[in-house]
């Protein structure tokens, strides 16, 4: 299953932003107890927490929140991509890649890369909610399937913006209204 949560603070993550990415995963563990990663950049206020349910590709390589290979995406993903095969095939025919694994999220960040956001979302056929920052842009989006088969959820406060794969990772942050 997987899920995900985050946040974009404006200006600088308080604190203890680890330790508020560490709740937020904490509270949707059902959705992933195969593993648990987080990513935080303070500097720009943004910060993914990701649990996973290792279904295709069993190995750490698979490990989120993850990163592309030029380092330009961090994504927290939800779902299976069902072309990931054939994805794979035309960005290697492209661009060849050095892989870590086999898993649909590092074909979606190679693919990102090489095609950028949109196009690689037309491409992709699936059931999947992302959260993807791009670190040059220094920007977020957040992507569901088309059918919205995937949970998305987000909600803007006064400095900052949450996002995830279900309410109960805001409701984990004592400050949320």
């Amino acid at each position: 299953m997987c899920g995900f949560a985050g946040f974009w603070y404006k200006g600088e993550c308080p604190s203890n932003s680890e330790d508020l990415l560490g709740k937020m995963g904490a509270a949707i563990y059902e959705r992933g107890p195969d593993s648990s990663g987080i990513w935080l950049d303070s500097d720009e206020g943004i910060g993914l927490s990701h649990r996973r349910l290792s279904i295709l590709d069993l190995s750490e390589a698979g490990h989120q929140p993850m990163t592309s290979h030029s380092g330009r995406y961090v994504i927290a993903f939800n779902g299976e991509i069902y072309n990931n095969s054939s994805l794979r095939e035309e960005v290697e025919a492209i661009k060849p890649n050095e892989w870590r694994g086999h898993s649909d999220t590092e074909t979606l960040l190679a693919a990102f890369d090489l095609w950028g956001v949109e196009s690689t979302l037309q491409k992709a056929i699936g059931m999947f909610a992302i959260a993807l920052w791009d670190t040059k842009e220094k920007s977020i989006f957040l992507a569901r399937d088309r059918f919205g088969e995937k949970p998305l959820y987000y909600t803007r406060e006064s400095n900052r913006f949450l996002f995830g794969s279900e309410l109960k990772s805001f409701r984990a942050l004592s400050d949320f209204e």
